[in-house]
């Protein structure tokens, strides 16, 4: 028995070094490239780039039922485009393709969005939900 509980406090200890390590070379990967996507709440994405030293960010709602796939990511018309940031005036593109390259089919699906469609749309509500948090969503 005793060597059975050695082995359970190993297998802990591996696997507890192994997720800081993934964990690490994630935010070292984020650091160098000056971006990252992150989930705030279920339903609710934020994109973050690196401006003088400080994370500066957009954010990113899911429109219908978030627990169900695809989840369908609003990404803004042009129009809508307009009123985010300056800094992010001019790198639409830019900042959509990086968002495709993480948030990827079969689980996500960008859509472009009016205001219209938008209010055509049965937006879910975004407050976190007990049975669904952001490290049950896969970023893939």
């Amino acid at each position: 028995m005793h060597a059975l509980a050695l082995l359970l406090i190993l297998f802990v200890l591996v696997s507890a070094i192994s997720l800081v390590t993934a964990v690490s070379h994630r935010r070292a990967e984020e650091e160098r490239r000056g971006w990252r996507i992150r989930c705030e709440v279920a339903g609710r994405w934020a994109y973050q780039e690196k401006i003088a030293g400080a994370w500066s960010g957009l954010t990113f709602e899911e429109v219908g039922d978030y627990r169900e796939l695809p989840h369908v990511i609003d990404v803004r018309d042009s129009l809508r485009w307009a009123a985010l940031p300056a800094w992010a005036q001019e790198k639409r593109q830019q900042i959509l393709s990086r968002i495709a390259s993480e948030l990827r089919p079969p689980h996500y699906h960008l859509k472009e969005m009016s205001e219209g469609d938008l209010a055509r749309s049965h937006l879910v509500s975004i407050s976190p939900s007990p049975r669904i948090a952001c490290e049950d969503r896969p970023v893939i």
